[in-house]
Order: C-alpha cells, then sequence, then structure tokens
C-alpha cells in the first residue's frame, strides 16, 4: 500500500494515511486528560500506512483503549486495554483482531 503523509489543519507536523490518527503532539486548547479514543465491537479500521496510529510529544503516553474490531495492520500493545490482546497473524479475511485474555 501507498504511505503518503500530508498536513491537517494548522499542524506543523505530517500524518499518516493510517484509518485513525490521533494528534497529541499538536497540544490543541480543551483536551482533557480522561479523553480517549475507544474503539470496540466490530469496527472495521483500514489505512493505507496502517489502521491506527499516534503522534506523541515527548512525555505523552497513548488514549487509545482498543477492545475490539478488526484492523488491516496489528494493533500496537500500548494501544490495546487492560485485559485485551493483539492478535500476531491475520484471521482467515485478512483482519488483525483485539480479543479478551
Amino acid at each position: 500500500p501507498a504511505d503518503f503523509r500530508g498536513k491537517v489543519g494548522d499542524a506543523r507536523d505530517s500524518v499518516t494515511t493510517s484509518a485513525v490518527v490521533v494528534d497529541l503532539k499538536i497540544n490543541y486548547p480543551g483536551r482533557l486528560a480522561t479523553d480517549a479514543v475507544n474503539i470496540s465491537g466490530d469496527a472495521v479500521l483500514i489505512g493505507s500506512h496502517a489502521a491506527l496510529d499516534e503522534m506523541l510529544a515527548d512525555g505523552q503516553s497513548s488514549i487509545y483503549s482498543v477492545t475490539g474490531g478488526f484492523f488491516n495492520t496489528q494493533v500496537p500493545a500500548e494501544f490495546v486495554a487492560a485485559g485485551y490482546a493483539a492478535t500476531d497473524t491475520p484471521n482467515a479475511q485478512g483482519y488483525y483482531t483485539v480479543v479478551a485474555e
């Protein structure tokens, strides 16, 4: 797949062409410490770079909480909610998943 990059809005950094990109690095006003990106159930996420990606500044940590879904790339362990695990290999349909441990 192609790995295009571009900029969004007033961002200084280029972002990937992933299905979901969390950009905390830009530090937009109004962000709360409790903000989260929850992905669950039968969500299907396909990106030309990766299914999920994030941009963090030093000291920031992921706000993803993945408990389900189907992805065209493996979900990084730090995006997976406690009590769940990302699969290492795609299923018969070619998707990586996140399952309860």
